[in-house]
């Protein structure tokens, strides 16, 4: 019997625990797999955004001043300038002097924070003129300058940063060349020196997590910004970073790399700015986009420790709650089976464990009122064959064996009167020898009855195992509603995932917006350089433009409201793309509840299962007990057969009746 209980606990703790057990490793291993996943990308997207705003502001901060160089380069006071100079040696000379100083004056003006000066240089006489009207001295060579190559482009250049003697800020400057109209021949360069000062306090809002940011390259790979000033003014090439980085940036190549910079490992975006040439790097520490994963993994290990400990507990508790009964069980079915009728069957349960228990008691019971009743009718049969037919019966024989107690009295009475009659005549003799074979009959049926109430006691049984087949089969059905819950929230989990698809498209979409904005932003410039060329012209004109300059004003002015607009606009298209991130975060947090209720779901099923399995094996105990009665009714059916047995007895004794004669006067009657 230990070996059933080793064998029932070991098997629910095993088949039932391991699996659990597995499938928490599994699940843990793949949402540790996914969440790492998910943070990783999260984080590249993180980075790309970073990088892709930077850049377009650099862009934006850019682009204005090469469109304001372009357009003042296309001008025709700057063309009629730099070649109503030749001949002369100063450029002051020129009857254009004082309109050209006009506009390098407004030109600086349209953003005095940010334009230290406005200048135009000409080639032929090295010479070159600034907003303030300094004038450069002889011996200054216009070709020695970075910005002269200007003049072999079609298109606005962009000067390397270098430090301002004047203000000590780093300063770019942005040159296009003018040319002679028809033969296209350079006649000098136009420019405008920009401090960054501002762009860098733009650089340094960008935050990618919490101590990461971004760096800012020129074309050549000198460093515009760098939160370490110590970096600015070097060049990427000659800093401690990856080689990896330092190609990218030599070759202009952008997209996600992982470097180190200054022995820290670091996860970046590269964009372009435009067509600026310089580049954006956002960066972010890989111990911090590792932190947050590791701490999720912690999390989901200890859950699911704490929970295969609970279950483990659980299981042996229920196991032990079934198999400690069944335990008792068997070993009074067994003492039973033996003989061992002086049992108390001690096991209380609410379930069919204790329907079983009860009515096993109920039949120990009524086992030892036969026992007594047996003993009771052997002991009158011994004192009938000590031919003492003076007896009393003290039981009160209930069921099929009152028949057999009044069989008993019958006999006595009919033994007795024998004994009376048999000295008088033999036939009376075989009279009572007659009576007493079908009082052996009467006995014989009644055990014949008492085997009937066996079988039923059998059919019970047999009941409750079918009652407890059917909980089985119960079971079964609930696991198979488990798993049709399962399928649903599996198909929720596709829907969540098409839901956080949508809202990536929105978010793209808003980019796209975002350009449209950038566009009309742009429109706007141009208006605003028109209005100011047109003001010039209305200027030169005198009298007579004073109507056209105030039509130029009034355009000019409208440029301004509506890139102040597109300005506001460009802020709030910012928030939506925001929230829209938010809510794509949000989106992929239910995702992943959805997820994690589908693991919970199929476990609840797998659990479900094994209690179904549990359930047959209780329906095998019962059919042990089942068997266990059977061999009970064996043993009332072989008492049966003796009574018949008993019954051909007294058809002998009719035959020896005239041997009765002789002997009766050795009995004691009453």
């Amino acid at each position: 019997m230990k070996k059933t209980k080793k064998q029932i606990l070991t098997k629910m703790l095993l088949g039932i625990s391991i699996p659990v057990v597995l499938t928490f490793i599994v699940s843990g291993i793949m949402i540790s797999k996914r969440v790492g996943e998910s943070m990783k990308a999260q984080s590249t997207q993180t980075l790309d955004a970073a990088s892709l705003a930077a850049a377009n502001q650099v862009d934006s901060f850019l682009s204005y001043y090469l469109a304001e160089m372009k357009s003042a380069a296309a001008s025709q006071q700057a063309e009629e300038f730099l070649a109503s100079s030749t001949g002369t040696k100063r450029l002051t000379d020129s009857e254009y002097y004082q309109g050209i100083k006009t506009t390098l004056s407004k030109l600086q003006d349209t953003d005095k924070e940010n334009i230290l000066s406005s200048w135009i240089a000409d080639i032929d006489l090295s010479q070159a003129v600034m907003s303030d009207g300094y004038i450069t001295e002889p011996g200054w060579d216009v070709r020695t300058r970075p910005w002269y190559r200007a003049t072999q482009a079609d298109q606005p250049i962009l000067t390397e940063p270098y430090v301002d003697t004047n203000t000590g800020q780093i300063v770019i400057t942005a040159a296009c060349g003018v040319f002679e109209s028809g033969t296209g021949k350079p006649l000098g360069v136009v420019g405008i020196d920009i401090q960054l000062t501002q762009l860098s306090d733009i650089m340094s809002t960008y935050k990618v997590g919490t101590s990461g940011s971004v760096i800012l390259a020129t074309d050549s790979g000198q460093i515009v910004y760098h939160r370490n000033k110590d970096m600015m003014q070097k060049n990427i090439s000659d800093i401690d970073i990856s080689q990896n980085i330092k190609d990218a940036f030599a070759s202009q190549k952008t997209g996600n790399f992982d470097y180190t910079l200054d022995h820290v490992e670091y996860s970046g975006s590269i964009k372009k700015a435009g067509n600026t040439g310089w580049l954006v790097l956002s960066n972010i520490p890989r111990s911090e986009m590792l932190m947050e994963r590791n701490q999720v993994v912690s999390t989901v290990t200890a859950i699911f420790v704490f929970a295969t400990v609970i279950l483990v507990i659980l299981i042996y508790l229920v196991a032990k709650s079934i198999s400690k009964p069944l335990r008792k069980l068997s070993v009074i079915a067994e003492r039973i089976g033996s003989g061992e009728l002086d049992v108390e069957v001690d096991v209380s349960s609410n379930d069919e464990i204790g329907m079983v228990a009860q009515s096993l008691g109920n039949t120990v019971t009524r086992l030892r009122d036969y026992v007594n009743y047996i003993d009771e009718i052997a002991a009158v049969l011994d004192q009938i064959a000590d031919k003492n037919l003076v007896f009393q019966l003290k039981y009160d024989y209930i069921g099929d064996f009152e028949k057999i107690k009044k069989s008993m009295l019958k006999i006595r009475s009919t033994l007795t009167a024998t004994m009376e009659q048999i000295t008088s005549t033999a036939d009376q003799v075989a009279y009572g020898s007659q009576n007493i074979s079908e009082s052996s009959k009467s006995l014989a049926d009644g055990a014949s009855e008492q085997a009937a109430s066996v079988q039923e006691l059998a059919s019970t049984i047999n009941e409750i195992s079918q009652k407890i087949e059917e909980n089985a089969k119960d079971s079964g059905e609930a696991s198979k509603k488990a798993k049709e819950a399962e399928a649903e929230l599996e198909t929720g989990s596709r829907h969540m995932e098409e839901l956080v698809s949508a809202m990536r498209e929105i978010n793209e979409s808003s980019g796209e917006i975002g350009k449209i904005i950038k566009a009309i932003e742009g429109i706007a410039f141009q208006t605003n350089i028109l209005a100011l060329n047109a003001a010039v012209e209305a200027a030169r004109a005198g009298e007579a433009g004073k109507g056209f300059a105030v039509v130029a004003d009034e355009v000019r002015s409208l440029a301004s409201r509506s890139a102040e607009a597109a300005k506001g606009t460009t802020a709030l298209i910012e928030g939506s793309v925001n929230a829209v991130a938010n809510g794509t975060r949000l989106a992929d947090e239910a995702a992943r509840s959805v997820a994690s209720a589908v693991n919970s779901t199929r476990m609840v099923t797998d659990m479900i299962g094994r209690i179904s399995e549990a359930s047959n094996r209780q329906s095998e105990a019962i059919r042990q007990v089942t068997i266990g009665v059977d061999q009970i009714s064996g043993v009332v059916q072989m008492n049966s057969a003796n009574a018949e047995e008993g019954a051909a007895s007294s058809e002998e004794l009719y035959e020896h009746a005239s041997q009765l004669k002789n002997l009766v006067n050795e009995f004691k009657v009453d």
